[in-house]
């Protein structure tokens, strides 16, 4: 890397910005010279950006980055977030005008009617699938907007997004839980990769089995991730509920249900009904930050909803669902891994209805085996796979036996 490369980065590192000194030395660098075409096509695009775009983030839309946001700093200068870390633009400031303008035009993209003073924000997608949200005053402190970019051109598989050292120990897992019917939680903080994840372990479901999918806002876009399976995905809207979505969709043969985000009492609920009487499995992202907590918020969810008076009674109901947590983590630096993966057991322990079983954990940059499943999962798994998967699963149970009394031995 050049010095002033270097520098560039040294700065970005220390304060979390590209400021100005940092394009100027790197456009110093590459020495442009511009041609009277460039210059009116520089011009003509300022107009357009001004006038009906959406002003200096027009261009950044255009690139591969995850998403952009925008007033959500006193400053006012944009935000991008690349690869799991946000970067500001300190040199991309707007007026509180321009931020205004942007939010409102971002606002047509939601089908939810007009942002306005009673409703303060907005959730829609974009034409190229972008998710969308904005927020104004009173109900935010001030106009501000999030575009966060899902890219569905390239297939994401299992194997080429879980990449660190023993990363064939939670790939071969969790393909053979998709062919198990396990149902899965996939839970972590804010662009830790949920959706990519879940949309990874669609992969490995069996091609025969139906996909019905719930989202609040079009996230997965599974249909053009894997166009020749059975997909149909609804979301809910002002005058639909998710409850008469899923209510629907248990209408049309499904096989898999797929909750795109439990985030709230309604679609906590919804997720429970679904894996007792809708489908064969289901899968759900969160952002529960541990096992014990995503069961909490999932029991807390059932009793504010009304379904349970009991915390014991809708604890079990919780745990005899969801039977395994994906948990992801995105480090400073913006890498994303699966910290650990827990298989959650009904058992009654102490207080709690459920035990946690962790079966692999990230250390140290390799994934580590922790854990066998248990038995009682491992039987349940077996009854959904055919002859070639029960051989190919047995085993890899018998090697992780091996490897799991030769880490108990020391060797």
């Amino acid at each position: 890397m050049l010095l002033k490369e270097k520098e560039a980065a040294e700065s970005l590192k220390k304060t979390g910005a590209l400021n100005a000194e940092c394009i100027e030395r790197i456009y110093d660098r590459c020495s442009p010279r511009l041609t009277y075409e460039d210059k009116l096509c520089i011009i003509s695009t300022r107009i357009y950006e001004n006038i009906w775009g959406l002003g200096s983030i027009d261009a950044l839309r255009s690139m591969k980055i995850d998403g952009i946001s925008g007033g959500v700093s006193g400053e006012n200068f944009v935000w991008i977030f690349f690869k799991g870390v946000s970067v500001a633009l300190p040199f991309m400031k707007m007026e509180e005008e321009e931020v205004e303008r942007i939010c409102r035009l971002l606002g047509r993209c939601s089908k939810s009617g007009q942002l306005s003073e009673s409703r303060g924000y907005q959730v829609g997608d974009m034409t190229d699938r972008a998710r969308v949200v904005v927020a104004r005053p009173p109900f935010a402190e001030m106009w501000t907007f999030f575009i966060r970019k899902f890219d569905t051109a390239e297939i994401k598989t299992l194997k080429g997004l879980i990449t660190d050292e023993g990363a064939d120990l939670p790939v071969k897992l969790l393909d053979y839980c998709m062919k198990g019917a396990v149902a899965c939680a996939v839970t972590g903080i804010q662009g830790s990769g949920k959706t990519t994840m879940l949309c990874a372990m669609v992969e490995s479901i069996p091609a025969e089995y139906t996909l019905r999918v719930l989202e609040m806002a079009f996230e997965l876009h599974l249909r053009d991730v894997y166009p020749k399976r059975n997909i149909v995905t609804i979301r809910e809207t002002a005058c639909v509920s998710g409850q008469e979505g899923l209510d629907l969709l248990k209408k049309t043969d499904g096989t898999v249900s797929i909750i795109g985000e439990v985030a709230s009492a309604p679609v906590a609920a919804l997720m429970i009904e679904s894996g007792q009487v809708g489908t064969l499995f289901t899968l759900f992202t969160h952002h529960a930050r541990t096992t014990e907590a995503l069961v909490s918020s999932l029991r807390n969810c059932l009793l504010r909803e009304g379904l349970f008076r009991a915390e014991d009674v809708a604890e079990q109901q919780v745990v005899s669902v969801v039977r395994l947590n994906v948990h992801l983590h995105r480090d400073r630096k913006g890498h994303r891994y699966i910290e650990s993966i827990t298989e959650i057991i009904p058992e009654k322990c102490g207080s709690r209805f459920f035990r946690e079983n962790e079966l692999i954990r990230y250390e140290d940059g390799k994934y580590r085996l922790i854990n066998l499943i248990s038995p009682s999962l491992e039987t349940d798994m077996k009854k959904w796979m055919t002859k070639e998967e029960r051989r190919c699963f047995d085993e890899s149970l018998a090697l992780w036996k091996m490897e799991k009394e030769r880490s108990v031995c020391g060797l």
